[in-house]
């Protein structure tokens, strides 16, 4: 997976474990902090990368989240057991496993070899304007479909 891929499952897998809201994942190593926030819950993930300006959704189905990067444009499956978790990057056909333990999150990634740690911080705010579950055809959802440059009002 991608730096900026890894750092979302991450968070998204501490917030599925933990149940707590949280406003950033600080990624001990790349560019350290990260500020993501959105919808986490057992049926639906609708999260925003602030620091990569991109989304990733996705739905739980058959045991597992399906999840889709609208940036790197990959699809990722996310299984969630107690206080771990596994999947597999399906761009790359690698998988990768990691636990959560409090704020600590360690990711093994098998298409590098290698671990990574996170921390996932406590929350500046609850739930981000907008940031709710829509049902998603294909990955994609139809609030990110129709994303785009917003016109300025007035002349």
């Amino acid at each position: 997976m991608t730096p900026k891929v890894r750092a979302v499952v991450a968070y998204v897998a501490s917030r599925l474990i933990s149940g707590a809201e949280s406003s950033f994942v600080f990624d001990f190593s790349g560019p350290g902090h990260r500020s993501m926030g959105g919808t986490v819950n057992e049926k639906c993930i609708n999260v925003y990368d602030f620091s990569e300006n991109c989304q990733l959704t996705g739905n739980y189905s058959a045991g597992s989240f399906q999840l889709f990067h609208h940036g790197e444009r990959i699809h990722i499956s996310l299984e969630i057991q107690t206080q771990s978790f596994r999947g597999s990057d399906l761009g790359v056909g690698k998988q990768f496993r990691g636990r959560v333990s409090g704020p600590k999150i360690s990711l093994y990634d098998q298409a590098d070899n290698r671990d990574y740690a996170y921390w996932c911080e406590s929350p500046r705010y609850s739930r981000l304007p907008g940031q709710e579950c829509e049902d998603t055809e294909n990955g994609l959802d139809s609030q990110a479909q129709e994303s785009g440059p917003e016109n300025p009002v007035g002349g």
